[in-house]
């Protein structure tokens, strides 16, 4: 007797296979710790809000005609727009290969395809932060040229790193948490009050420097305090590996501890599974096939909470 293939429970198994397969992969999780998630309602949404208010004032200080008002100001000028963008990827089942039993195959690729698909964020992220677009003051995430609007001049989280070992792992660490205390922000305060949550995000070159400097209890038989009373979380991503010699050596630092994350995670549509609704393609082709699809993007919050180390 032939094989009857039905293409509505072929349909339920790949789709519910897809979902406990997109479940067990999860991801690595750098895009939850370093972004703020949006819904988005449109094709791209504008943060026109981008820009810390100004700082309280004592009641009766301001005065129109004698009389005590409440000092209002706008939002800041500086907008900032992410537009999102449709990913996808299609997978073909062959009917032959369903006849002649090959679910083992079959199952392979659509677990595999689940993990990619589930791992995407993450992606999207070290892309964005490695491709280091303009930010909400119009200049490069990760710059020297960030002005203030308050007239604090010009400010820098670009910085050279001091080198790859132990010891100047150590150094760098200091000077990130020292440069980010210095930045002002608009409202001519220092940006951050406080800061006591970190995640460093480093290539694989960089990871035993970074994490004795981080975690050893001794550096060169001296008592290593230096994060005494912070939290740091550490990330290494193999993407960072990949490219020129140049940057195996750069990483990067984050202030994770604001209300908004260093990035933002803007998310139209998330990931589904769809099925070729056209009729004749399985008839003629004697294939069924699928497509992962979402709609979403990545873009920059505030630079004062980044900085980058660049070594030679």
């Amino acid at each position: 007797m032939a094989q009857s293939i039905h293409p509505t429970l072929l349909e339920k198994g790949i789709r519910a296979s897809f979902v406990e397969n997109l479940i067990k992969a999860g991801t690595s999780g750098i895009a939850e710790k370093l972004c703020s998630l949006v819904q988005s309602r449109a094709d791209s949404e504008k943060y026109g809000w981008m820009g810390p208010p100004e700082q309280m004032e004592e009641a009766g200080s301001s005065t129109v005609s004698g009389s005590a008002t409440v000092p209002f100001s706008a939002l800041s000028d500086a907008s900032y727009t992410i537009t999102n963008r449709k990913f996808w990827r299609g997978f073909a089942v062959s009917r032959d290969d369903l006849a002649d039993d090959q679910v083992g195959g079959i199952a392979l690729r659509i677990a595999q395809l689940a993990t990619v698909a589930a791992n995407h964020r993450d992606k999207l992220v070290i892309d964005t932060i490695v491709a280091n677009g303009n930010c909400y003051d119009g200049t490069a995430f990760f710059g020297n040229s960030h002005t203030s609007m308050s007239g604090e001049g010009t400010q820098d989280n670009l910085l050279g790193g001091s080198g790859t070992s132990t010891a100047n792992a150590m150094t760098d660490i200091n000077t990130a948490i020292r440069t980010m205390a210095e930045f002002i922000g608009e409202n001519s305060e220092p940006f951050h009050s406080t800061m006591s949550q970190f995640l460093v995000l480093a290539p694989f070159t960089m990871r035993k420097p970074l994490l004795e400097a981080l975690q050893a209890e001794y550096v060169s038989q001296t008592n290593n305090v230096q994060v005494d009373g912070l939290s740091f979380t550490v990330h290494f991503d193999a993407r960072l590996n990949i490219g020129s010699s140049a940057d195996a050596n750069d990483w990067y630092m984050f202030h994770t501890g604001s209300g908004l994350k260093p990035l933002i995670f803007q998310e139209r549509e998330p990931l589904t599974l769809e099925r070729d609704e056209t009729s004749g393609h399985a008839f003629e082709t004697e294939q069924y096939r699928y497509k992962v699809r979402a709609r979403y993007s990545c873009g920059f919050g505030f630079w004062q909470d980044a900085v980058k180390f660049v070594n030679s």
